[in-house]
């Protein structure tokens, strides 16, 4: 009996993804060949930039002036300096969104994907902040707080903006209010994907609305609820443009997160090492954390939800 080396089998094995022979003896293109421009832009564009951040990090590059190797200095400058505290505002904004959108999502979701026609027609009005400039709805939500002239100056006797406790929770919940029609429209088609067999038998064992939620929608969508919360969890990570419009990142940098951390250091300090210092820690915190949850819900040991 004959053994074939591992080496020859993975090496037919990469060969059979670029180039195999049909039926006829002919060789045809294979499915990784397809695939190889996708890989080529996303390693230019992804992989490339965010190696050439890491070789900026550690040089001395302001705008406009000479270019110095400054070692660690970038570092530990953002280490002693408020990148730690852009590091906690961002975990503290990565917490709100946890807390707010997904359970916010799951639920408007949920209660979208029925098919009476008001629910039609809610799930349209859900969907009107996507087609906001997030410019306009910070400048709007800004308005509202305004503690002079603000839509809300009757009713919240405070200026919350101004708060440094406040300020991060108030412009979170505005980010959510943007983004959380996103996160409703892929469990809305979540929901309608699952089999109504599921529903009917549940129907007919009695199963009250609490159970058809507890043991068949959310089991069912396990999945999505996990891509939800990483793209959440992302999403908090590089929100820049609802936080730099409606607070410039303060007060005291108290909305200052990492991404707003690279904008300041960039283009209000004029200074590329430092900004390249937080769009790596960014990078990093955005792969450290969607690996936890990918790992905390065993996210890559999931299997079909019809097997």
């Amino acid at each position: 009996m004959r053994v074939e080396s591992p080496v020859v089998s993975v090496r037919g094995a990469v060969r059979s993804m670029y180039s195999r022979t049909d039926g006829r003896g002919k060789r045809e293109v294979g499915p990784g060949l397809l695939v190889l421009p996708a890989f080529a832009i996303y390693g230019v564009f992804v992989i490339g930039a965010l190696l050439a951040a890491v070789v900026i990090s550690f040089l001395n590059w302001p705008i406009g002036g000479s270019v110095s190797f400054a070692g660690l200095k970038n570092w530990s400058t953002f280490l002693s300096g408020g990148g730690v505290k852009a590091l906690g505002v961002t975990a503290e904004v990565i917490g709100i969104s946890l807390v707010v959108q997904i359970p916010l999502s799951v639920a408007l979701g949920i209660f979208a994907a029925g098919r009476q026609r008001y629910r039609a027609v809610l799930s349209w009005l859900y969907v009107l902040p996507l087609l906001v400039s997030p410019t306009g709805i910070a400048i709007t939500w800004a308005r509202l707080f305004d503690p002079t002239f603000g839509g809300f100056t009757s009713i919240i006797q405070q200026t919350w903006l101004s708060s440094r406790a406040a300020a991060p929770v108030i412009v979170t919940l505005a980010f959510s209010w943007r983004i959380v029609p996103f996160y409703v429209i892929l469990i809305q088609a979540a929901v309608r994907t699952i089999p109504r067999e599921l529903f009917d038998a549940a129907a007919v064992d009695g199963a009250s609305g609490a159970r058809l939620i507890r043991h068949i929608l959310l089991p069912q969508l396990r999945h999505t609820i996990v891509v939800v919360a990483i793209l959440a969890v992302t999403g908090a990570l590089t929100a820049f443009d609802l936080y730099f419009v409606m607070t410039g990142g303060g007060p005291d940098g108290a909305t200052t997160t990492l991404a707003v951390g690279v904008y300041l250091q960039a283009f209000s300090n004029q200074v590329l090492g430092p900004a390249s210092v937080y769009a790596v820690v960014v990078a990093a915190a955005g792969l450290l954390t969607a690996g936890l949850v990918s790992r905390a819900t065993k996210f890559g040991e999931m299997r079909s939800q019809r097997q």
